[in-house]
Order: structure tokens, then sequence, then C-alpha cells
């Protein structure tokens, strides 16, 4: 890490503790709770946010508000103090309402400045008894936000009252807002009827800690996140504080991450800077969280001035199939030669000959692939650059390829690679993509190039269409069709609650800015608009109305190829496709542990039935299917070999399925 990122890091993300306090005086901490009634008259009560990372998208979704008092004489109060003075003096509800009014509007200023990010609030069981919920949910509005960027998070100590809170945590979820269950071990996980009450499990920070280097300790940690998944909770992991525990973390299937790895709380102020550049820049090698990077630019590179403040979106385009005014020149960093059947590979210097191994079997593997795809070759061999950190990747991008410096930091916090067509160049992000074990960006990439070499360089295609067709042959270098089934429901949950549309996906230079409000899913809903258009115009249509484009133009030949035209087409895709997938399904994939199987197509976080029926054996269950529509779950693991019938009725119908456990 650069010597000067890392003082911006360490401004930013400073401790917001002073430890010297922890040995202050029991009697004068107590003495304080007198002062705490006027605390919040006289704005000496703050919130400072932690960051909560995707791990599966390296995106920072939420952040966690947590409270903070500076005294005028005392000075920094310790927070589990200002909880303890305020239980004693009765004021655990008025602060709670404070915290929340205070995080809505907050968020709302964030939103204002191009920042969409949610957050997340801690509740106690006073804060939601007594009718509470009414008041919770009336203070997000009074701050001009909706339930719905909100997270509410109860203490797993609280589980046991959960019978009386149960009505007030169904308030609270009924408005869109989510629920968690936090500081959770396995003796806290709730039983499958009352986890339908939780949207996700935020593991023990105690739990998380140990975890590295205590066997049991993780062998707790796998078990709890697969409960987790089995009863459709996310899974947080809380406490992450160096790279080991995140990559445990990661290789366990977490969902998030939250700790000092990622950021220390950070001061309102200071949620943008590090929500935008410098999480991607001073956090390189851990999960750069550079969420909406498209409303969030990352200044980077030999120019690049660190201390200059997140920029609004520019005129550039950011999406992955780029063009480059000028020819290649030099990238910045040392490179080694290998060859792969039909193109080049030139690959960083610091990475390793294992994996430039695997870099080029990708790539040996890809390039017939995409060809037979498109039924067309390369006018010219390609040349695939893998560039080894994002911050090298960022760098090649300006120096090698005439990019902005704002838009080349925006593309290496948050993609994989890129392709400039008019160059015949691939580049990789080797950073962003290493943990692929089958490389499809790939394949993702070399077809953004052949698209564009078929259309040729004056050819404007729809974003849609063109990371729809990258992104169908991405799906093809793995088949998964419990993955096709889910992004298939996460789709039609998008369009039927307006968020996503092929007209909003269609220009470039809004891309990311979509794609990011999407949570990454732009390339889904993409990819299920070229697949449906495929059933019109035939799996060939596709390489023909790209040929066809390069002489008279994308939209007259849609229109040759469909019968109707480009805007016709979008406008009617919700209707479409929810007609063809709007029933329930059920999909199933072998597993280590029996059958990994999923229901999807219902409707978001709808309650679903379910019953599993065999020889000798019956079972029945009410689950909640997640944000997407959809439920997954392995069966086998303790039910005899042989043949079982599964039925889960959702509000859309019901669907059926045989497993079978060998």
């Amino acid at each position: 890490m650069r010597p000067r990122v890392s003082r911006i890091l360490r401004a930013l993300a400073r401790a917001d503790l002073d430890p010297g306090r922890a040995k202050a005086d029991r009697r004068a901490v107590d003495a304080l709770g007198a002062d705490l009634p006027s605390a919040l008259e006289r704005e000496e009560l703050a919130l400072h946010f932690q960051p909560v990372v995707d791990l599966r998208t390296g995106r920072c979704p939420r952040v966690e508000a947590l409270l903070r008092w500076t005294h005028p004489e005392f000075g920094i109060v310790d927070p589990r103090d200002i909880v303890r003075l305020a239980q004693a003096a009765g004021l655990v509800r008025a602060i709670g309402l404070w915290v929340t009014r205070e995080a809505a509007r907050r968020r709302t200023a964030w939103s204002a400045d191009g920042l969409e990010v949610d957050v997340a609030v801690n509740l106690s069981r006073l804060d939601i008894e007594a009718g509470d919920s009414d008041g919770l949910i009336g203070a997000i509005r009074a701050g001009g936000a909706r339930p719905s960027v909100f997270t509410f998070e109860l203490p797993a100590t609280e589980l046991v009252l959960i019978g009386e809170l149960r009505a007030r945590l169904a308030q609270l979820s009924s408005s869109g807002a989510r629920i968690a269950l936090d500081d959770a071990s396995a003796a806290d996980v709730p039983a499958r009827s009352m986890a339908s009450a939780f949207d996700e499990l935020k593991i023990s920070r105690n739990l998380i800690r140990r975890a590295v280097a205590d066997p049991s300790a993780r062998i707790a940690l796998s078990s709890l996140v697969a409960i987790a998944r089995d009863l459709g909770l996310a899974s947080v992991a809380v406490g992450v504080e160096d790279r080991a525990t995140l990559e445990l973390v990661t290789s366990l299937q977490c969902d998030f991450a939250q700790g000092y790895w990622m950021s220390r709380p950070l001061a309102t102020a200071d949620v943008p800077r590090w929500h935008g550049w410098v999480a991607g820049l001073a956090l390189g090698g851990t999960a750069a969280v550079v969420a909406f990077a498209g409303t969030a630019r990352v200044a980077l590179g030999a120019q690049a001035d660190l201390s200059t403040p997140s920029m609004a979106p520019g005129p550039g385009a950011t999406c992955c199939s780029l063009w480059s005014g000028v020819g290649v020149r030099d990238v910045g960093v040392s490179l080694r030669e290998s060859r792969a059947t039909g193109g080049r590979v030139l690959v960083e210097e610091a990475i390793s000959a294992d994996e430039a191994a695997r870099i080029v079997a990708a790539v040996a593997r890809d390039l017939p692939a995409t060809e037979r795809a498109l039924g067309a070759s390369f006018d010219r061999a390609p040349t695939v650059y893998v560039f080894a950190t994002r911050n090298s990747f960022a760098l090649a991008l300006q120096r090698g390829f005439g990019q902005r410096a704002t838009d080349a930091g925006a593309l290496a916090a948050a993609n994989g690679g890129v392709a400039f067509a008019s160059a015949g160049v691939v580049a990789i992000n080797w950073e962003n993509v290493r943990g692929d074990a089958s490389l499809s960006i790939v394949r993702h990439e070399l077809t953004h190039l052949l698209t564009h070499q078929l259309v040729g360089d004056d050819t404007e295609l729809p974003v849609w269409f063109d990371e729809g067709l990258a992104t169908l042959a991405e799906r093809e270098v793995v088949v998964d069709a419990v993955r096709d089934a889910r992004d298939a429901s996460a789709t039609l949950v998008l369009l039927s609650n307006g968020s996503a549309s092929l007209q909003g996906l269609s220009s470039p230079r809004d891309w990311t800015m979509r794609n990011a409000e999407l949570d990454g899913r732009g390339y889904t809903v993409a990819a299920e608009a070229v697949a449906l258009l495929r059933t019109s115009i035939g799996p060939d249509g596709a390489a023909r109305l790209l040929t066809r484009a390069r002489a008279v133009g994308f939209v007259q030949a849609f229109g040759e190829a469909t019968g109707g035209s480009v805007a016709d087409f979008a406008a009617a895709f919700p209707a479409r496709f929810a007609a063809a997938n709007g029933a329930p399904r059920i999909t199933q994939v072998p597993s280590a542990d029996g059958v990994r199987w999923s229901v999807a197509g219902a409707t978001s976080r709808s309650p679903l039935h379910v019953a599993i029926d065999g020889a000798d054996y019956h079972l029945e269950f009410d689950v909640t299917a997640d944000r997407d529509g959809v439920y997954t779950a392995v069966f086998g693991t303790t039910a005899k070999p042989g043949a079982y019938v599964v039925t889960v009725s959702a509000k859309g119908g019901s669907a059926h399925a045989t497993l079978t456990v060998v």
C-alpha cells in the first residue's frame, strides 16, 4: 500500500474510541448518566457508520449506524457505557428513535449526492415493544427515507422473547425493512418456524475471531453458515479484522462481512469518500468495496490526486465493452508473453506461472467456443492482457488504452475485465477474478470482441443486448441449472416491481450506475432479455442480426429479424418474460451432501409451504423466499436413499419435483 494512501485510510478509518478511556474510573462514567437526557438537546450524540461488504460482489450495500457520545468534559464515552447508562435512565426508546431518525436523515443526504447505500440500526426489545414499531417507521419517514432501505438488528439474547415480539417484527418487515438476528452463535439459531421473522443472521464476533486458528470453531462457523442458508437467511460475518479471516469466511460462502479489515466505523462525512474510492485503492487486496461506481468514481493512476473527493458521473462509457481512440501504448507494468491457440496472452510478471497457465488454458478454451457461438472467426488473433492488481489494471487502462482516470478507477474497482474491440484486446483484472475457478470472464470479454468485429466500429448496440449476449456466453462455461433459475427469478422480481427496464439498461453512459442500482443484476436482466429474444430469432439469429447490423444499423437489422422495433421489444419484455417464467419451478443439481434443490419464481420475500414425501417419510415446513423469490436447500443429509417428492406451494401456484437420494 502506498504511504500516502495508507495515511488517508488511517485518517478516514481512525479508531473512534480512546483506548485510555477503557480504564476510566467506573464511578466517573456512572456520573455521566445524569447528563444523558440533555445530550440529545446539546447535539453531543452522533452516528458513525461501519461498512458491510457483500462478499459475492465486493460491493458495499449497507452501513451499520453506531451511536457515539462526546461529553463536553469527559470526552469520548465508550459505546458500551452509553447503552448501560441509557438503560439505567430509561432512555432506550428515545435514543433508539433518535438513532433511526438521524440515520434516515443521513441516508437521505447521501442519496441526494448520488450515493445509494442502505443503513442498519441496532434494536433492543424495548425499541419495538408497546407499539414502537410504528414509531420506528415514523422516524424513518421523518428523516426522508423509506423503510425498505433499513435493516433492524435484534440481539440474539432477545430470541427467547420472539413470541412476544414477532407481531412487531412482522410490522417492521411488512413496511419493507429487513430484520437481522445479531450476535448469533450455534445455540441461537432460531427454529424453522421462527426463522421466517428474520432476513439474515449476523454471526457472533467471538466465533468469527476463533475460527481461523480453532478447528472446532471453524466447523461451528461452517455449520452456522449452512444452517442460515437452509433457513433462507443471509449470513453476515462480524469482526473480520485480517486477511486470513476474510479468506476463511469467503471460502465458507458467507454472504456479507463487516470488520476493521474493510473499515473501522466512519464519521458521517467520511462515508462517501470511503465508499467511493478509498476502498478500491487503499484496501487493494481485500474485498475492495466500491458500490455504485457510476456515482462515485475512483481517481487513480500516475497523475491521480488522492486528496480529490469523489467525482460525479462524467461522459465516459463504463460498461465493459469500450472504444480506445489510441493504439496500444506502454501499459506501465512488466509483462511476459505466452501463446494460446489463436491468440496472445500477456501476463503481468507478478502473476505466478501456475496462474498464468490457468489463464492460457481459459483463452485456448474460449477462443474457438466464441467463434462457434457467433458463427464467425476473429479477423486477427486477439491479445489478452492480464494485470495482477486493481491498481495496475487501472494504470494500464489509462497509459495503455487512453481511458480517463475516473473511468479507469471505477472499472478497476467493479469489473473483472474489459474489451477494446477496435484494438482486438481484452484486459483482465486478475485481482477481481482469480477466485473464479472457471475464469468465465474470458469468454465474456472475447464475446464482446467478436460481437463488435461483426457489427463494426460505427454501429452502436444497446448495452442490454451487448452485455446480455456476453453474459449468456459466460454462463455456458459452467452449466448450473439452479443458478440459471435464480437469475430468471431475480429478473422477474426486478421487472415486476419496476426496478429494472431494458430502456434503463440501453445507454453505455448510464450502464454502470443502473447496474449498480440493481446490485450488479443488470447483467442478469440483460442476459434474460437476449435469451428471450433468441426464442423468436433462433439460436443463430443473433449472429445474423449482428452481421446485418454492420450494413444497415442495429435498429433496422433488429426490425428485419424480429418484425418489430427495439423499443417495442423493450416495452413488451416484462410481460413476455412474466408469461414465460411466472409460475414457481423447482430445479436441482447433485451435491456432496445429497441434492441441492431450489424453488424459483415466487414473489420476493413471500411465504412458501414445503412438503417432502417418500417411503415412510413425510416432512412439512414453512419458509420465506429471499429477495429474488428463491428458496434453496440441500436434501439427503439424513434421509435414506430413494426417491422423494418435494412440493412447494407459493402465492403464484405450486411446483413438484422428484429428488433422488443415492
